[in-house]
């Protein structure tokens, strides 16, 4: 991804081709992510009577979510640290980039581990 930002910042010669190549990397890790929670929520609300292999799916599918969204927010203030001076980013730019994408990664992780809690309490009161 980073090898392709700056290949668009030489053919381009701006920044804001940078930040666009950036953004599109963050909301691609993302749009994985939310796939994967969409299929884990799928295969644990499926009406599957006490089959212990589609809830470890659901868990399975839910941590590749996690794994998802944490690489992309990752890769994204990473390449905004970087890159900060050619994307032309100013610091309360960079902040910001910073603090909303950590917002969607605390808010991702935090819904995730109630859905475990609920998995594991589930499997708990069918034993």
């Amino acid at each position: 991804n980073l090898k392709v930002n700056i290949i668009l910042y030489f053919l381009h010669g701006d920044g804001q081709a940078l930040q666009k190549g950036n953004e599109n990397g963050y909301l691609s890790w993302g749009r994985n992510g939310l796939l994967f929670t969409a299929i884990s929520l799928t295969l644990y609300t499926a009406n599957v009577p006490e089959h212990i292999h589609t809830t470890a799916a659901a868990m399975i599918f839910a941590s590749l979510s996690i794994v998802c969204v944490g690489a992309g927010t990752i890769h994204y203030v990473w390449d905004g640290f970087k890159l900060r001076r050619q994307m032309l980013i100013s610091r309360g730019r960079l902040i910001w980039m910073i603090s909303h994408s950590s917002c969607i990664i605390a808010l991702w992780i935090a819904a995730l581990l109630l859905f475990y809690e609920d998995v594991l309490f589930a499997s708990a009161e069918k034993s």
